[in-house]
């Protein structure tokens, strides 16, 4: 997890400018007070910018006026920390808070700039603070990826809401289970889930598919299809596992085997037979290869 943070850079020194005549200028009457109460009025009028900024929590933006007005009394951005930053690149954090090291920070809109971080694809929620005199905080959450879902021959990232997070390449997420099928994203939690159950099984499933809206079909690497039933999809994998233990069911020449029937196991090889029939037992039977949670 990364943290950037950027820092004021020292000023060049200004360059010394020719002596101008003097000419009779119109000075205000407020800039012709004595130094010390000029000095008053500016911290009151700068003060009062600052409790006026934490009194609408800083969701309120300000005049140019009084932004120049609070940059010239030296209430400028000096820091600006971005923590939690994994995959979203720190450029566009950067970009979405609309304000660069040596801005007014009095122009600084933390609401606007929480909003424009959240449109961020990786970003799943941020907490904006402004800190006076200087200081500008930024916390990110970002989206965890969990499978790869494959969509009108695109594939996309998802998180475990569901949601696609971007587009990626075929090879970005090698050990992650494609999933495919219109709502397959709000439901493959659930199937992971599942699956954990049965490491020895999950590492060996390359795809899912989402079938009738309503249950999986899993493609392991081997080639070999099984069809999970809709209703208690959990207790068919218990049985399988077992048969599988058994009788070492992965390791015959099969190319499918359908757990959708409540009273049996269909299998079928290879070679084009007849499928196999197996008869479920009445209750499932305890799982033997349990992979860890």
């Amino acid at each position: 997890m990364a943290r950037t943070t950027l820092k004021t850079k020292k000023a060049a020194p200004r360059k010394a400018t020719p002596k101008r005549r003097k000419r009779r200028l119109q000075i205000p009457e407020w800039k012709s007070l004595p130094g010390w109460l000029y000095t008053i009025v500016c911290i009151c009028l700068v003060g009062g910018v600052v409790l006026w900024l934490q009194a609408t929590g800083g969701k309120t933006g300000v005049s140019d006026s009084i932004a120049d007005f609070s940059a010239r009394n030296g209430l400028l951005v000096n820091n600006i920390f971005i923590e939690g930053r994994y995959r979203t690149p720190a450029q566009d954090v950067l970009k979405a808070l609309h304000i660069k090291v040596g801005d007014p920070i009095a122009a600084f809109d933390p609401a606007a700039a929480k909003n424009n971080i959240m449109q961020l694809p990786w970003v799943s929620s941020v907490v904006v603070r402004r800190t006076w005199p200087d200081q500008i905080f930024v916390h990110l959450n970002e989206r965890v990826p969990i499978a790869v879902w494959q969509h009108r021959q695109k594939l996309y990232v998802i998180d475990k809401q569901g949601i696609s997070i971007e587009e990626v390449r075929k090879d970005s997420y090698p050990d992650f289970i494609t999933v495919i099928g219109e709502n397959a994203p709000p439901n493959a939690l659930n199937l992971l889930a599942m699956l954990s159950l049965y490491n020895d099984l999950k590492t060996e499933v390359s795809s899912a598919i989402w079938q009738g809206n309503r249950r999986w079909d899993l493609h392991l690497k081997s080639g070999l299809l099984i069809m999970l039933p809709a209703e208690l999809p959990d207790k068919a994998l218990d049985i399988l596992m077992q048969a599988n233990h058994d009788h070492q069911l992965f390791t015959r020449p099969l190319v499918r085997i359908d757990l959708r029937l409540n009273d049996r196991m269909i299998m079928k090889a290879k070679d084009g037979t007849d499928p196999a029939l197996l008869p479920k037992p009445a209750t499932p039977v305890p799982t033997v290869t349990h992979g860890t949670h």
